[in-house]
């Protein structure tokens, strides 16, 4: 690489968990309303840039609509571990 290249960003996650957030926010496991992953993404983004930090605890339920169900307390660090 030359001193005038940048390297390229490389993304925070890769397709296999793409797809296992998509299957979550896509299941029966979360409300209908729930964000789906494009919607996901905006959400997080805006949270990002957010003037002031937002606690999980406020944007995790506007995300899923309310609690999803969970198979169990692994799933749902899983989860919770690929949206933040």
């Amino acid at each position: 690489m030359s001193e005038t290249e940048a390297p390229q960003p490389q993304p925070l996650l890769d397709d296999e968990a793409l797809d296992q957030l998509d299957d979550f926010l896509e299941s029966d496991k979360v409300d209908a309303d729930a964000l789906d992953l494009i919607s996901a993404h905006g959400f997080l983004i805006a949270l990002a840039i957010a003037p002031r930090e937002v606690p999980s605890t406020t944007w995790v339920p506007e995300l899923f609509h309310g609690e999803p169900d969970f198979a169990d307390d692994t799933e749902r660090q899983r989860i919770l571990a690929l949206l933040e």
